[in-house]
């Protein structure tokens, strides 16, 4: 191509963009992303003036804005709503306040970009303060969600006397124990809500059974799964709440033992059999006649209790109206 200059070849790269449209696609493209560029400087330049507004009122006073559970949020949703909120609300006077789980958005931008990804100084980009929420005292949410889902009042509407009452102390103490979430603890709340709901006037409500059974269904499927089908290993279930139950406080000893009757109660009302740990109480509790503080003698009269005072059917009928 000697004897050929850059002023001779133009035309013929010009005809090639042409015809190939490479030209008016790139014009376009650079057109749209100057007019974004424009209009994000208009929201930013319109945004910094109501907040200009905001501040006149007060001090201190901020556009606050709040996004919870971003970290449930799809990682490539996630990611761009943060970018976003980097780019075009960064304003003097716009606050905003994530509301999430950092290890489980760690996971979800790692899934995004690999698993060798700083996900931690990613976030940091967006992050100028984090605070970390203390976890509730255990038993007060659950105490709140009994009074605002009117649990408490359905209960006296039910009206079941004696041995069969619902005790909200157990509920506390199982999640406790199991270490549930707090949106755990709405699901089983929620769940015992509508069971109450469809529960007659004056008929058993077997507290207790149904609410060992709330719990362990949302606490570990496998476990219930296995109750389900009649085959629940009273043994394994109690070794798995006893990993929550650790060093409790003396007060809270009875609620513990009656969990224990209650599971033992339930695999041997399934399964027609004693456990092993149940025999062993049985054994311990004969050669301790007199020992009434012992562990298997208050077990064990728990779960003479329960046979009495519930029958066969308690079980199975919890369990139906957990199906609901």
């Amino acid at each position: 191509m000697s004897g050929w200059s850059e002023q001779d070849l133009a035309p013929l790269f010009r005809e090639v963009e042409t015809m190939l449209g490479v030209a008016p696609i790139a014009e376009d493209q650079i057109k749209s992303y100057e007019e974004a560029k424009s209009a994000a400087e208009k929201f930013r330049a319109l945004l910094g003036k109501i907040a200009q507004t905001v501040a006149g009122t007060g001090k201190s006073n901020k556009i606050v804005v709040i996004i919870d559970e971003l970290d449930r949020c799809r990682p490539t949703y996630a990611v761009e709503l943060l970018e976003r909120i980097k780019h075009l609300f960064n304003v003097d006077g716009v606050v905003f306040i994530l509301g999430l789980d950092r290890d489980q958005l760690c996971h979800s931008i790692r899934a995004l970009y690999g698993a060798d990804f700083h996900a931690a100084g990613y976030l940091k980009r967006f992050i100028d303060i984090d605070y970390r929420l203390p976890a509730p005292e255990a038993g007060r949410y659950c105490a709140y969600l009994l009074e605002r889902l009117g649990i408490n009042a359905l209960l006296k509407k039910i009206g079941s006397e004696g041995r069969d009452t619902f005790q909200t102390e157990l509920m506390q103490e199982l999640i406790s124990v199991t270490g549930l979430s707090l949106r755990q603890q709405d699901q089983v709340l929620g769940r015992l809500r509508v069971v109450l709901q469809t529960v007659p006037e004056r008929h058993l409500l077997f507290g207790s059974v149904l609410s060992v059974l709330l719990v362990i269904r949302e606490w570990r499927n496998d476990l219930y799964a296995a109750i389900e089908n009649g085959f629940p290993d009273a043994d394994a279930i109690i070794a798995a709440l006893e990993k929550g139950q650790g060093s409790r406080e003396q007060d809270n000893r009875h609620w513990w033992y009656l969990i224990e009757a209650t599971v033992l109660y339930i695999g041997r009302t399934l399964t027609r059999n004693d456990s092993d740990r149940l025999r062993d109480y049985r054994k311990i509790s004969a050669e301790e006649a007199h020992d009434y503080s012992s562990r298997p003698t208050r077990v064990l009269a728990l779960l003479q209790g329960l046979e009495h005072f519930t029958g066969d059917s308690s079980v199975r009928t919890s369990l139906q109206r957990l199906a609901l």
